[in-house]
């Protein structure tokens, strides 16, 4: 027996999978590449500004850009654990202000101990150009954690959104199977036993069988999720109630009504046979005979598919009914269309109306 699928990845945080990490550092690295190279263009101006001279402005901006890349790249790892911790955003921008601030006052020590190292000269300003470059490499480095906090979380909400929407896909689509498998075995039994009971009618039995395969064909095919006409629903339904009438005989009636149109039209697998089932089930039990049973669908604003039986509303005990029928259909039109689609009871004196409200939904 081959071993259960493992949902440790599509449940883990998209942030924490390798190929998220993998994606992420490589784009991490392009813009601090991009960003970093672009700095010396702003570099560059602001020395010549402040009177250093191009000659020394040059090397300046190049050292400062590759100091900057060290130290954010430093950086990097450290703020991808603080990022995933608990931690409260007050205490967080508190600590980040203050290490911008250490981090700013070393990168100027550094820069001033590199600068003495290749006699390089700042020019008449140099106290103004220090202080002015403690307070933009603290003001860089500030922006620069807004940035990566700031784009990582809008990241990993992206990813988890998708994520989300994903599972949820995936278990409506489980749901949607769930509920078009429950299907009364009591129908298959009662199939059965009808074909036993007609042995010795030969053409009799085959007819029976044809319009059970027919109705099974439908029944077990394979659910894609996808829409389907609405026709082939009804002609499953005919092979359906045409079992039910070798069981019942002259004790049930049917019709099955639908224009060419209105069977081209796109509906949910397996829409209407819960309703059917309820209409033969609980019409024996309050119709006078013949229980007549119809399906009419018509296209209105929208489509409208209804399924009638003669008798009155059955009230059942929780044990003479599994309660799956309705409670499930409406689930299901919950989870397709949503506020589109309607599903109204219309108990009757001596009928009952099951009537549905659907988007048209046209074949390509």
């Amino acid at each position: 027996m081959p071993a259960p699928p493992d949902l440790t990845e599509s449940i883990r945080s998209p942030a924490t999978t390798p190929g998220r990490r993998f994606v992420g550092a490589r784009y991490f690295w392009t813009a601090q590449t991009l960003g970093w190279t672009a700095s010396i263009v702003t570099s560059l101006p602001l020395f010549l500004f402040m009177e250093v001279g191009l000659p020394n402005a040059a090397p300046m901006a190049v050292i400062r850009v590759l100091l900057g890349l060290g130290v954010t790249s430093a950086l990097w790892p450290l703020y991808r654990r603080v990022r995933h911790a608990p931690t409260p955003v007050p205490l967080l921008a508190t600590g980040i202000c203050l290490l911008c601030g250490a981090l700013a006052l070393l990168d100027t020590l550094v820069i001033n101990a590199v600068l003495e190292l290749l006699h390089l000269s700042l020019g008449p300003n140099s106290a103004t150009i220090i202080r002015a470059s403690l307070f933009i490499r603290w003001l860089l480095y500030a922006v620069w954690s807004l940035l990566y906090f700031g784009i990582t979380h809008w990241r990993d909400s992206t990813h988890e959104r998708m994520r989300l929407a994903s599972l949820e896909a995936t278990l409506r689509t489980s749901e949607l199977r769930f509920l078009r498998a429950q299907i009364s075995p009591h129908f298959f039994f009662n199939a059965m036993t009808a074909i036993q009971a007609e042995k010795d009618r030969p053409a009799v039995v085959v007819s029976i069988t044809q319009a059970l395969a027919n109705y099974l064909r439908f029944s077990l095919s394979e659910y894609s999720g996808q829409p389907q006409a609405l026709g082939l629903e009804l002609d499953a339904l005919t092979s359906y109630l045409a079992v039910e009438k070798f069981r019942f005989e002259e004790r049930l009636t049917f019709t099955v009504q639908a224009s060419e149109e209105v069977r081209r039209l796109l509906v949910p697998p397996a829409l209407l046979q819960p309703l059917v089932e309820n209409a033969i089930k609980y019409g024996q039990q309050s119709s006078p005979p013949p229980l007549r049973v119809w399906i009419r669908a018509t296209l209105e604003e929208r489509l409208v598919v209804e399924v009638g039986n003669t008798g009155h509303w059955c009230t059942t005990a929780p044990e003479s009914s599994t309660g799956i029928g309705l409670a499930n259909l409406r689930r299901r039109l919950e989870l397709i269309a949503g506020p589109t689609a309607e599903l109204i009871v219309h108990a009757e004196p001596n009928q009952v109306r099951v009537v549905l409200r659907l988007p048209i939904i046209k074949a390509p």
